[in-house]
């Protein structure tokens, strides 16, 4: 008889997104929204209802998830500054399976991050040069802004001797 040893560890599933808003899913205080499966990860998991973002920009903003750090104390403020999330090692190493799935913006672009597998969807195929001195990916958006004569602010004219402005735009 093979007796098998029952895993006692919770699942952990963190979902990340980008631009939600605390008034968009029904189980949260929202009944006009229909959100049923979302609804079912709130009453079977745990939600974080009292948090914030600490940038604007989503690379930030992971890194500062992922290291436990101010965007001040990381040094990411763009996709190209080299980061790696730690908590993932830490729970890869203590015999959890980690994967990624969408984007994260870890750099170098293929490095695992801790994760045993990454299914990235971060359309770095299709690059768009806005800027002689910036790399950044396509986004929808802009074309949008574009079309209506307004104009994106770069999110790339942080160098590292300006940090404090830097630090001024993000608020």
């Amino acid at each position: 008889m093979n007796s098998k040893k029952i895993e006692t560890r919770p699942n952990i599933v963190l979902i990340m997104t980008d631009q939600q808003r605390a008034d968009t899913i029904s189980q949260l205080g929202c009944p006009w929204m229909i959100t049923p499966n979302l609804d079912r990860l709130v009453k079977e998991g745990v939600s974080f209802t009292n948090c914030f973002v600490t940038s604007p920009v989503c690379v930030s903003s992971r890194a500062s998830v992922f290291l436990g750090a101010y965007p001040h104390t990381t040094n990411v403020y763009t996709n190209f500054e080299v980061w790696q999330p730690n908590w993932v090692q830490w729970l890869a190493e203590s015999g959890y399976h980690c994967v990624n799935i969408g984007k994260m913006h870890i750099n170098p672009y293929d490095a695992k991050g801790g994760f045993h597998q990454r299914f990235c969807v971060e359309n770095k195929d299709r690059p768009l040069f806005l800027e002689d001195h910036e790399r950044a990916i396509y986004d929808e958006w802009d074309k949008a802004l574009k079309a209506k004569g307004l104009e994106k602010p770069s999110r790339y004219t942080r160098v590292r001797d300006n940090r404090d402005a830097f630090m001024q735009n993000l608020g």
